[in-house]
Formats: C-alpha cells, sequence, structure tokens
C-alpha cells in the first residue's frame, strides 16, 4: 500500500503493519518498508532534528544503548554501541563506566527489559555529563496511567518486566537529585500522526531551559526541577 506520508529517516513513502501485523493507535500502517522505521523511530528522529540545530553532536561522545535508526553514528564525535548479549554488551544495574562519562547517552525501549530498573536509572544517570544529557523512551507511557509489573521477562510480551505508565515519573523521583532536571517531549509520528513521548535529563538547570525553550517551537514540552 502506497502512502503520501514521508519516512523522516530514508524518504520511504510505502508502508505496511508493524510487529504480529498490528496497526497504530488511530489504525494507520506503521512500518516503513524501506527501513523498518516505526513511530517511535521516526517522533525520535524528528526530535534529534532539532536538537543537532543546538547541541554541538560533533563534539559529543555519545552511548547508545542498544541499536535503533533514530540517530546516525556518524553525527558524534564518538560513539559507542552496547548491544545485549553481543559485543560490548553493558549490564545497565552495574555500567562499569566512570562518572559523568558521555556528554549524550540514548536508551530506548530497553529499561522495560530490565530487572531491577532503580538500579538501572541511578546508573543511567551517573554516567552522563552537565555539557550534555541523557535520553530516555520506554514503551506506552503517553497511553498508560499506571505501571504493570510482573516481575519476570514475559516473552509474550517481547520479554518485558513491566509495561509502565506516565506514572514512571515516580521512579525518578526515587533516584533524581536535586541537580538533576528533564523535560517531557510529545512529538508527532510524519507518517501515522500518532503521538509518543520521550525524556531528556540535565545536569545543567541552565542547559534544560536552553532546550526546552527551543524544542517548545516544534513539541509540546513540560519540563519538571528547571
Amino acid at each position: 500500500m502506497t502512502s503520501l506520508s514521508v519516512c523522516d529517516i530514508c524518504d520511504g513513502t510505502e508502508f505496511e503493519s508493524g510487529p504480529k501485523g498490528r496497526l497504530s493507535r488511530n489504525q494507520k500502517l506503521p512500518c516503513c518498508k524501506n527501513c523498518g522505521s516505526l513511530e517511535r523511530h521516526r517522533i525520535l528522529r524528528h526530535i534529534y532534528s532539532r536538537l543537532k540545530e543546538i547541541c554541538p553532536f560533533d563534539r559529543y561522545s555519545c552511548l547508545h544503548i542498544s541499536e535503533d535508526i533514530s540517530v546516525k553514528p556518524e553525527w558524534f564525535k564518538q560513539y559507542e554501541l552496547s548491544v545485549y548479549g553481543r559485543k560490548n554488551s553493558i549490564d545497565l544495574q552495574q555500567i562499569n563506566r566512570p562518572n559523568d562519562s558521555y556528554d549524550l547517552v540514548i536508551c530506548n525501549h530497553v529499561l522495560e527489559h530490565v530487572e531491577n530498573d532503580i538500579k538501572a536509572l541511578s546508573e543511567l544517570f551517573r554516567i552522563f555529563n552537565k555539557d550534555g544529557f541523557f535520553q530516555l523512551s520506554v514503551p506506552q507511557p503517553i497511553t498508560v496511567k499506571k505501571t504493570k509489573d510482573w516481575s519476570f521477562p514475559d516473552k509474550s510480551q517481547f520479554g518485558h518486566y513491566r509495561i509502565y505508565g506516565i506514572d514512571i515519573e515516580d521512579k525518578f523521583k526515587q533516584v533524581i537529585s536535586k541537580d538533576i532536571s528533564y523535560l517531557k517531549v510529545i512529538a508527532l509520528d510524519p507518517v501515522t500522526e500518532a503521538r509518543d513521548m520521550c525524556f531528556l535529563f540535565f545536569k545543567s538547570k541552565g542547559f534544560a531551559h536552553l532546550l526546552s525553550i527551543v524544542l517548545s517551537e516544534n513539541f509540546i514540552v513540560e519540563s519538571v526541577n528547571i
């Protein structure tokens, strides 16, 4: 099926159903036939395209937890990829890196696969520095109110330990220090027009405030602790 919509990752114009034959929340075909992108990839690419105009990515060291096509490795001065069970596999519950090691840490659709997510969040907050930020996304927080946690990796749920709701912010409060601010950024997928959310965490309130102003020009942004 051909769509007039355009994938912002590869400029593809043909789309098909997603994993297990699913459609988007508004019943549109979500998967790009050319690059395989889904709603979340295109939404994050949309957000990062704006961030690239502001942040000096060409001077950034980046740690990307689990491969996805939302960002390009060549954007960054240094790029490190960690894929679970493969080369450079990092245990998020005990990250073998010094404090403030990276300008940018990216973690998309991984936290729900981690048994102790509180410990993982604490570690992820620890390793990014004040010159950059930590970007996090998880499935469905914008559509689910309360997290459902069954405490084991359920194969019928893609190996998730839980499905997060918007109350994921209660988890942030358990480990976040007074020096960390964050933004909630809501954007639309250019193909399906479905909405999704990501979180950006900062150790510099000034930097957080600047990005909140700039991103608000294109997206719905709510700031916390700024």
